[in-house]
């Protein structure tokens, strides 16, 4: 299996919206940089099962541009990708499914606990806005069984030929 781990892209910052944190979308600049990073993902020709994301605004605008320019097929909501929980609760959506290879799309700093979680390291990986990273696993997914195949931010993945 491999998964690939998606920050949302660059948001509008919290003082600029008046509304509530989860509805808080993406900026122009922000849709536009990961609109062509994900060309770039799709130049490599990633090939996805499904796509998990939080059901926070800017993660889904993430996942929906994600879906479209790889297209693949439409994000499933999940929860535990909204912040706050256990990598656990990740895995368990994970072990329960057939996946060879999946894309969740979340925020910092829980997609840097979700990578060190699947890496084994002591500490969170940081992730930029828009980053994204695969992991590997040899078999099913588990704590501590992963390998970092790569990590990129969307000014590299802009530029994959």
């Amino acid at each position: 299996m491999i998964i690939y781990l998606v920050r949302h892209a660059v948001a509008m910052e919290r003082e600029d919206w008046d509304k509530s944190d989860e509805s808080r979308p993406l900026t122009d600049e922000g849709i536009e940089r990961m609109t062509e990073a994900a060309k770039g993902l799709a130049r490599m020709g990633l090939e996805v099962d499904a796509v998990f994301t939080s059901p926070l605004t800017r993660a889904r605008q993430t996942a929906d541009i994600l879906v479209k320019e790889l297209q693949l097929a439409k994000p499933k909501l999940l929860d535990c990708l909204a912040g706050g929980y256990p990598p656990t609760d990740a895995l368990v959506t994970l072990q329960e499914s057939d996946y060879k290879a999946v894309m969740m799309v979340g925020h910092e700093p829980d997609m840097g606990h979700l990578a060190s979680f699947f890496l084994g390291t002591a500490r969170p990986v940081p992730f930029k806005k828009g980053a994204a990273m695969a992991i590997d696993f040899d078999g099913k997914s588990g704590q501590g069984k992963g390998r970092l195949a790569w990590y990129m931010t969307t000014k590299v993945m802009r530029h994959l030929k």
